[in-house]
């Protein structure tokens, strides 16, 4: 019961926004699954983000390493690298080739479910370790960041969809799989390396997300005037 409660309340984000996209393309001809089905792949694809993460780490314990290096390799390599990798995964490889991904928004919508999964997921396994409270923080950190740095990843997966061609969506998968570790190892840099001054973390955080925000809001209004047919 304790687990199912915790599940509920580490989902919670989660699951409302999917029902505000499941409400926003109620029109559209059979989203409904697609949104599911990405949603959960996105859950899914935790455990081998984290099993991939652990690999990194003991390799980087093998090496001498100074602090600055070793949370700037945690931060990029490691971290980002892993998540932000298998969250393009799950687009490209389960969504990407689908009729229900036809509009350059779809790039961003997809991208932000499977983000959506997978911080259900990671919020969850750190709710077992942390409790609840820990759960509950994490709705004003990692889920913004999560969704932030999809939603720009996204942005250029639909880019990619609409210029198709080997090496022109080759560009721009890459490109916006870099933005997205960059946001996201910016992020966890800041949290690694100002863990011991919390005003500086709020701080250091609070500007990562005002600027990705931007970013990401320009992206979304250049999405949504191009949604249009391929």
């Amino acid at each position: 019961m304790h687990y199912l409660l915790l599940l509920l309340v580490a989902a919670a984000p989660s699951f409302l926004i999917v029902g505000y996209f499941f409400y926003r393309d109620r029109k559209r001809i059979a989203p409904k699954r697609m949104i599911l089905r990405t949603f959960l792949v996105g859950l899914m694809v935790t455990l081998p983000a984290l099993s991939l993460e652990i690999i990194l780490s003991r390799g980087q314990g093998m090496l001498e390493l100074s602090q600055f290096t070793g949370f700037f390799i945690k931060s990029f390599a490691i971290v980002a690298f892993s998540e932000e990798f298998f969250k393009l995964v799950v687009v490209i490889f389960f969504v990407y080739s689908r009729f229900q991904f036809s509009q350059l928004i779809d790039g961003i919508t997809y991208a932000i479910l499977a983000a959506l999964g997978f911080a259900a997921m990671e919020n969850f396994l750190y709710g077992i370790v942390g409790g609840i409270g820990v759960a509950v923080w994490r709705y004003f950190t990692a889920l913004p960041m999560h969704i932030l740095t999809a939603g720009i990843m996204g942005y250029y997966i639909g880019k990619a969809k609409q210029f198709p061609g080997e090496f022109a969506e080759t560009k721009y998968i890459f490109t916006g799989l870099v933005y997205a570790i960059f946001i996201h190892g910016i992020y966890d840099f800041v949290l690694l390396s100002t863990a011991e001054t919390k005003s500086m973390t709020v701080f250091g955080v609070v500007a990562i997300f005002a600027v990705s925000l931007v970013i990401f809001q320009e992206k979304y209004r250049l999405a949504t005037e191009a949604s249009t047919n391929f």
